[in-house]
C-alpha cells in the first residue's frame, strides 16, 4: 500500500499532517468547555463531597458546614484546593456559625479533578463566574505542603 513512490509523494505531507492532526487532538481535548468541566464536578461533588456536606451542599445542621452560598467558600478561594485535597481540622467560621470538627482529605484526587469541583462549587452554589485555571489549582496544591 505505502510503496516508495507513495512514501516519494506523499511522505513530505505526512511529516505535517501528523503532528498537526496530534496537536489537534490535544488542543481540543483540553479546550474542554466550562460546562463540560462544571458537569464533571457536579459528578465528583456527587462521588466524594455529597455524602458530608448534602447533595446541594446545604451542610448538616451545626456539624458539617455548608458549602452552598457559603461565605467561606467565596471568601476564601485560595484555600479550596488545599482544603479538598489535604482536609482540614479545627474551628473555622461559615455564614457567622461556628465549626470545630475535621474533614478527611480526597488524596487520591488529581489537580484537574480539584479544580472541576471547585468550580462547580463556585459557580452553582456561590455566584462565581470566573473559572478556577488547572494552573490556579497547581499553584495553591504547590503552597499547600
Amino acid at each position: 500500500m505505502f510503496g516508495e513512490a507513495w512514501i516519494q509523494k506523499y511522505g513530505k505531507w505526512m511529516g505535517v499532517l501528523i503532528p498537526a492532526g496530534m496537536l489537534l487532538g490535544i488542543w481540543f481535548y483540553s479546550s474542554r468547555s466550562g460546562e463540560a468541566r462544571v458537569k464533571r464536578g457536579a459528578l465528583l461533588y456527587a462521588e466524594h463531597c455529597a455524602a458530608c456536606h448534602g447533595n446541594s451542599g446545604e451542610g448538616l445542621r451545626r456539624l458539617i458546614p455548608p458549602l452552598s452560598n457559603a461565605d467561606y467558600v467565596r471568601n476564601n478561594p485560595e484555600k479550596l484546593a488545599c482544603i479538598i485535597k489535604y482536609g482540614i481540622r479545627g474551628p473555622l467560621t461559615v455564614n457567622g456559625v461556628s465549626y470545630n470538627g475535621s474533614m478527611e482529605g480526597i488524596g487520591s484526587l488529581e489537580a484537574d479533578e480539584i479544580r472541576d469541583i471547585i468550580n462547580y462549587m463556585r459557580i452553582t452554589g456561590n455566584g462565581g463566574k470566573e473559572e478556577y485555571s488547572l494552573k490556579e489549582v497547581r499553584s495553591q496544591l504547590d503552597a499547600c505542603l
